[in-house]
């Protein structure tokens, strides 16, 4: 990868991004002075100086994360006064190094020549850190602020991100919770139709009710923790669902239609009343569970579990 972080915590550092804007910072600034002293007629190397310039700025490039680190490590507060002088000390040891290496690079390049040779570099190095101090300590404050504005932007990112991520558990216990006021509810009717079904001799439908119960409370109980599952396998339940429902209402429009006919009649006479409503039932749900497989042929996409 290109780009290689390293982080204090949760919170990372980029150095790709800390690279390039000192880079920056340094080329405007040399270009700031090169030009500036064309426009007022000195006559240096240019070349050298503004190679000097522009490298000058490298210890506080590489010095940053220290200071990351120092103002997540020590926040900077009215107290305690150890805090501020650690901040005080890195400060006064950044610019040493720095205002060294600045003079390190004027005294092996002479970037002012020919108008003027640069001192030996005992001579410079307590001039440019004396005049650099002030720099250093508004660059130290910069870096900083810029610090705690991006790390305070993240705290909250992630702040909201567990305010949704809760919320989502949320509703998912308040779902479960639906689901299991629903469930003891359709497995009684259930249970009533099967136990009608046995009544009347009719154990063929009253198995195949129980296989598709079973069937059914299967794979609630095998995706309950499941948020998003296949359309093709949502289909699947919706049709266990149906057809349990198709029995469970073509047996009660059968025993309905049975007491009707021993009521008017003395008998239970009027079969085609009961054949009417059982195939009334079967085209309904044979509607919808045309629908429902009309939609099966999707197995790539995915719903939300919301049974």
């Amino acid at each position: 990868m290109a780009t290689t972080t390293h982080s204090h915590g949760d919170r990372p550092y980029n150095w790709l991004w800390i690279a390039g804007l000192w880079a920056g910072l340094g080329i405007l600034s040399a270009s700031q002075d090169v030009f500036a002293m064309l426009s007022a007629g000195m006559h240096h190397s240019w070349a050298r100086m503004f190679f000097a310039l522009t490298l000058a700025w490298l210890p506080w490039a590489l010095a940053t994360p220290v200071v990351i680190h120092l103002g997540r490590k020590y926040p900077v507060a009215w107290k305690p006064l150890k805090w501020w002088l650690i901040h005080l000390g890195a400060i006064i040891a950044i610019d040493l190094v720095a205002s060294a290496w600045a003079t390190l690079l004027e005294v092996l390049l002479q970037p002012w020549m020919p108008d003027f040779e640069t001192h030996s570099f005992l001579v410079t190095w307590p001039l440019k850190f004396s005049g650099s101090l002030l720099p250093a300590l508004i660059l130290y404050a910069v870096i900083l602020a810029v610090t705690y504005v991006l790390d305070s932007r993240a705290k909250a990112a992630a702040q909201q991100t567990d305010t949704a991520r809760l919320n989502e558990q949320l509703s998912y216990a308040q779902l479960n919770a639906l689901q299991r006021q629903i469930e003891p509810h359709f497995i009684f009717n259930t249970l009533n139709s099967i136990s009608g079904l046995v009544r009347e001799n009719k154990n063929d439908a009253a198995v195949s009710m129980i296989v598709a119960l079973s069937d059914f409370l299967r794979r609630v109980a095998g995706s309950t923790n499941e948020a998003r599952v296949r359309l093709a396998q949502e289909m699947e339940f919706l049709e266990l669902y149906l057809q349990i429902q198709e029995a469970r209402f073509a047996a009660g429009a059968g025993r309905r239609g049975a007491r009707r006919g021993v009521a008017v009649g003395g008998h239970a006479a009027p079969d085609r009343l009961q054949r009417r409503s059982a195939a009334g039932s079967r085209r309904v749900f044979g509607q919808r569970r045309h629908r429902v497989v009309e939609f099966a042929h999707a197995p790539q996409a995915s719903v939300r579990r919301g049974f």
